[in-house]
């Protein structure tokens, strides 16, 4: 159970630190610490943090790449899920 718990906190922890990259326009950053964190929270099989992470991995590669709206559409589609 804390191991769930440690891993909760440091996949919430490289939430912010994208959302922190995102507010200082440092879009590589914010994607990479969300795709970390949503690899930490699917080895725990936490669905609802995958999505959430999913999501703002998606937005992050639109601003870096506004060409890319159908995948980045596809992608916040399949968070839902």
């Amino acid at each position: 159970m804390t191991e769930v718990l440690d891993i909760q906190l440091e996949g919430k922890d490289l939430i912010r630190k994208g959302i922190s990259e995102l507010n200082d326009k440092n879009y590589e950053g914010a994607k990479y610490s969300f795709l970390e964190a949503q690899k930490k929270f699917t080895a725990m099989k936490l669905s609802e943090y995958i999505s959430v992470c999913m999501s703002l991995a998606a937005m992050t590669s639109y601003f870096l790449d506004k060409n890319s709206y159908k995948t980045v559409l596809e992608t916040i589609n399949d968070a839902v899920y």
